[in-house]
């Protein structure tokens, strides 16, 4: 397991893949500004930066402005979406679109699926990533406090990793 100070040197090496107000609000970003990264979980913004430098394509988050697109990240009360117990919350959890207005042939396209592979096939480089929303046409990962990965399905429930590897293999994405 990795200490923080190894975190700190990841953290520190690691390019930044995303502006703070991809990641927050735009209401929150227009009141903290750059401050508003210390509202988003370091384990969650390390895990993305990951997903996003070994992917090598564009990933979407929350759009700039008003009216955009503003609760895939950190969710606060009053917004639609929100729900005091959801992991958005407490921003341990995150939604990404790789596909939101681009040609399939587009170096953004990206299938989630193509990211799950990715993360269960090295779990320990990934191992922050404890909850993955499966079945669903965007990345939706979890950095929360949990013993093992979890594989949820809005139409199964949880699903074992062993079936889920098998059905990633049989589509062609292992």
């Amino acid at each position: 397991m990795l200490t923080l100070l190894d975190y700190r040197l990841m953290w520190k090496s690691m390019r930044n893949y995303f502006a703070t107000w991809e990641l927050v609000p735009w209401q929150v970003w227009k009141m903290l500004g750059e401050n508003a990264r210390h509202l988003v979980s370091g384990r969650l913004i390390h895990a993305l930066n990951m997903i996003r430098h070994e992917l090598g394509k564009s990933m979407t988050c929350n759009t700039k402005g008003e009216g955009g697109r503003d609760q895939s990240g950190l969710r606060i009360a009053g917004q639609k979406h929100y729900r005091p117990t959801s992991r958005h919350a407490g921003n341990h959890d995150n939604q990404w679109d790789g596909n939101r207005g681009l040609a399939a042939d587009a170096v953004g396209h990206w299938d989630p699926r193509e990211i799950h592979a990715m993360i269960l096939k090295q779990p320990t480089k990934y191992h922050m990533v404890k909850f993955i929303e499966i079945d669903i046409n965007w990345l939706h990962i979890d950095v929360r406090d949990r013993a093992e990965l979890g594989l949820w399905s809005p139409t199964r429930g949880f699903v074992s990793k062993a079936a889920y590897i098998q059905e990633l293999k049989k589509e062609g994405f292992w």
